[in-house]
């Protein structure tokens, strides 16, 4: 899911909670941001029943940082 946009990630997301468990947008809230270095994907857990291990393992499928080869610095463009 590398060549996915930040908007397209958090859709992804999104339909995997929905299908797999069920959960829609009152119990996981799931939104892109973004700003002038780079893209985030925030997501609100809003209902104490849903496990934040579960969501938190579906949404390291979307997880990507950019490093230096060299220097292994995290890379924020420019």
């Amino acid at each position: 899911m590398e060549s996915l946009s930040t908007t397209d990630h958090a859709a992804h997301i999104r339909k995997t909670l929905k299908a797999r468990y069920g959960w829609t947008s009152r119990q996981v809230s799931v939104k892109a941001d973004y700003y002038s270095m780079g893209s985030s994907i925030r997501i609100r857990i809003k209902d104490a029943s849903v496990p934040s291990n579960v969501v938190k393992a579906i949404a390291e499928t979307a997880e990507r940082i950019d490093r230096c080869a060299s220097s292994g610095e995290i890379l924020s463009g420019g």
